[in-house]
């Protein structure tokens, strides 16, 4: 099976046209020979050659270095900055890695040098498009980096119908694809992937084909291979959010079913916490056995300091909800339950609710709302504070005394970083385009920001998936992977 990437990796490439030129000391040369080193550049992808028209281009682009000097009499020497020469009169290069590059001509007579000029290129590793060329539709789900810097992604394809998979897909760090597995959705399903200590990770779903549709987690190397795979009773339903414990073993935690006394579908949070070979050690439910709905909607869960956050919203069946976060220990017992806020049910746009933590400090969030609360690790002392302007929190990630948010699920999609207390220290509006091709751009329809990772080359790594108007059904989706300093800058 095969797959299509639109160019694979953009690049922006900056360049400096202030050349700067310095005489050596010359051997006497003919007059008739002109000893200036002058050049220009242009760009090349797939079969189409450039000019430097404007200032973005792609990773896997070449390079065309088009010698303006006196071929005919002189011979020269470049350096691309990299480490990489070349003494042919118009070479080509490609960079295969961001960075400033002083690219270098010298003219030789005699083998002797006899000028110089230089041309500064800065090139940044931008965005790469993921689709598959055999499904309409490539959502992306989560997001990790391998010990050695590679990328594992899950992805959701679909055509349709049951015309449905989950795929694993590994990139180097440039993003180039190193291998893509799909699952059939009837046997396999992945909702979440987290790094663990000894560089293996943990995944919400069975890696192993089985049944999909109860809580499971599976254990896989850097290369996607088993390690082993669990799943656990009495949970109809999906468990959304899967990581390591302190004490090496595994908490996770979703939505399951049950039947009421009367027949009715209740749907409730519930947290599975297993040794580290997966064994359940003790599950914490939200379930009380009533007739009416029971707390739901949790998106994730924190440690901190031997006790586990759990967010939920509970509804009293009378037009409202109940934000809230359960506290409990590492045995599974509820220590406190810490309400956030009280809202008429129509004034929320109830989806999951998630925490991160970062300092001692907490953020609870609604996918998709721009309403956060603010908290210490007591939850005694909370703050509720509007994110305005804002795109709709999708992710939050905590990390160096900030909070950084992803945001979007519409046209514009945008990071930002806040601190603990919620001041907002830099926002970076990522638009509503993206790079087709080696020029020119493409509006997007949709863009909707899935999650903000942490990357060992201290960058931050942001999933989106989107439409753009060159698909020619804007149901169709692509997904996208950028990468931005801890700063906020391009990459």
């Amino acid at each position: 099976m095969r797959f299509h990437r639109t160019c694979l990796i953009s690049l922006f490439m900056v360049l400096f046209y202030s050349c700067q030129k310095s005489d050596s000391e010359t051997p006497d040369i003919p007059k008739n020979v002109n000893k200036e080193a002058l050049f220009t550049t242009n760009v090349q992808c797939g079969t189409f050659e450039y000019e430097f028209a404007d200032t973005l281009h792609y990773i896997d682009s070449t390079f065309i270095f088009k010698n303006l000097s006196d071929t005919s009499n002189l011979s020269f020497l470049w350096s691309f900055g990299d480490g990489s020469t070349s003494t042919l009169d118009n070479p080509t290069h490609i960079y295969t890695s961001p960075g400033y590059y002083n690219v270098t001509l010298t003219s030789l007579f005699n083998n002797l040098p006899v000028d110089t000029s230089s041309l500064k290129i800065r090139a940044l590793l931008g965005e790469a498009e993921f689709k598959s060329t055999i499904h309409e539709t490539t959502d992306a789900i989560d997001i990790e980096e391998t010990d050695d810097k590679d990328i594992l992604m899950i992805l959701f394809e679909t055509s349709g119908g049951n015309n449905r998979k989950y795929s694993l897909v590994k990139t180097d760090s440039l993003f180039k694809i190193k291998w893509w597995r799909s699952y059939p959705l009837e046997t396999n399903r992945f909702f979440s992937i987290s790094k663990n200590n000894d560089g293996t990770f943990i995944l919400s779903g069975n890696i192993i084909p089985g049944n999909p549709t109860i809580f499971s987690i599976s254990k896989i190397d850097k290369n996607g291979n088993p390690i082993w795979a669990k799943s656990f009773s009495g949970t109809i339903g999906w468990n959304n959010y899967t990581k390591q414990t302190n004490d090496g073993g595994f908490i996770t935690v979703g939505e399951t079913t049950r039947l009421s006394p009367v027949g009715n579908t209740i749907a409730y949070s519930v947290v599975i916490k297993t040794d580290d070979a997966g064994n359940e050690m003790w599950r914490y439910s939200f379930d009380r056995g009533g007739n009416l709905s029971e707390p739901k909607y949790t998106k994730n869960l924190v440690e901190l300091n031997n006790k586990f956050y759990i967010p939920a919203v509970s509804s009293s069946g009378f037009g409202t909800d109940t934000i809230f976060v359960a506290t409990i220990d590492n045995q599974g017992y509820e220590l406190q339950r810490t309400n956030l806020s009280i809202i008429p049910a129509n004034q929320w746009n109830i989806g999951p609710v998630g925490i991160e933590t970062v300092n001692g400090r907490f953020m609870i969030y609604g996918h998709g709302n721009c309403r956060v609360f603010l908290s210490d690790s007591s939850l005694s002392q909370i703050q509720t504070k509007e994110m305005f302007p804002c795109d709709g929190i999708m992710n939050v990630l905590g990390k160096d005394g900030k909070f950084y948010t992803a945001e979007g699920s519409n046209q514009y999609y945008s990071m930002k970083a806040y601190t603990t207390e919620g001041q907002k220290v830099w926002e970076k509006v990522l638009g509503s385009w993206v790079r087709i091709g080696c020029r020119g751009y493409a509006a997007l329809l949709s863009r909707q920001s899935v999650k903000i990772k942490y990357s060992s080359t201290n960058h931050l790594m942001l999933l989106t998936h989107g439409t753009n108007n060159t698909m020619s059904n804007s149901s169709k989706r692509s997904s996208y992977i950028r990468k931005l300093t801890m700063n906020g800058g391009y990459y």
